[in-house]
């Protein structure tokens, strides 16, 4: 049994980018979703999702994708959609 409730991390990354350049979850051809999963994995989370939504794409395996329909209004809307999943 687990010493903790279950960790779930989650990668913030449904908005356009524009800063950017473009979608952070399509940054490098992957590489930066998967850096930022491996990271919430190494650091302990029991579960991973990713936001998307300004992109949609396959999460990579073991993650869950939260599509976030209100993308467009700011993050707010990708943190209510994790707080909702979760």
């Amino acid at each position: 049994q687990s010493a903790h409730p279950p960790r779930l991390g989650v990668v913030l990354a449904a908005g356009a980018g524009r800063r950017f350049g473009g979608p952070k979850i399509l940054a490098a051809e992957g590489a930066w979703l998967r850096g930022a999963v491996a990271a919430l994995r190494d650091g302990g989370c029991d579960a991973v999702a990713v936001c998307m939504g300004a992109a949609v794409i396959d999460p990579p395996p073991g993650v869950f994708g939260i599509v976030v329909a209100d993308w467009a209004d700011g993050l707010s809307a990708s943190v209510q959609a994790a707080l909702d999943e979760a």
